[in-house]
């Protein structure tokens, strides 16, 4: 997109915006240029003060990382001597070194979800003619209710073979 169109101040503005109605609080912001990164802070510096105005003087900090730092980590990999070792720690190794007290994990199950066709075989009779199956099926019947809430109704009825 070109220079000056604004898309620095929207992703600002979103910034915010995610902090009003979610209250996030810490954003990281990567550019892909030493020019570019002169250009954002040079906007958070000139938008500091529009901002709180905007947002009731919301806390406003940031700042320069060093990103010389990452490129040291990525060329450790050929050193003899090890520098700034990066490791996986996954839940499992966390609670297993006591890091944490314990590991839960949260899950739902669906009732009566009625986004896929359901039909049952219940019983069948074959004694007398003609033959009968009782089944179970969802029968969806639109658009029903408060607000549009889809209503499904289960029916059971016997089916008659001719």
């Amino acid at each position: 997109m070109e220079t000056g169109t604004g898309k620095t101040y929207v992703y600002l503005r979103s910034i915010f915006e995610l902090h009003k109605k979610y209250g996030f609080s810490k954003f990281i912001i990567v550019v892909p240029s030493l020019a570019i990164k002169e250009g954002v802070y040079k906007s958070l510096q000139m938008t500091e003060q529009h901002f709180k105005e905007h947002y009731d003087n919301v806390q406003y900090d940031y700042f320069i990382y060093d990103s010389q730092k990452l490129g040291e980590v990525r060329n450790s990999a050929t050193h003899k001597e090890k520098y700034n070792l990066l490791y996986k720690l996954d839940s499992i190794d966390a609670y297993e070194q006591k890091l944490v007290k314990q590991i839960e994990v949260a899950s739902i199950n669906v009732q009566d979800g009625h986004n896929k066709p359901y039909i049952k075989l219940l019983k069948v009779n074959n004694k007398k003619s003609p033959i009968q199956a009782h089944v179970e099926f969802d029968l969806m019947r639109g658009w029903q209710g408060e607000a549009g809430k889809k209503m499904a109704e289960k029916w059971r009825r016997p089916v008659r073979t001719q």
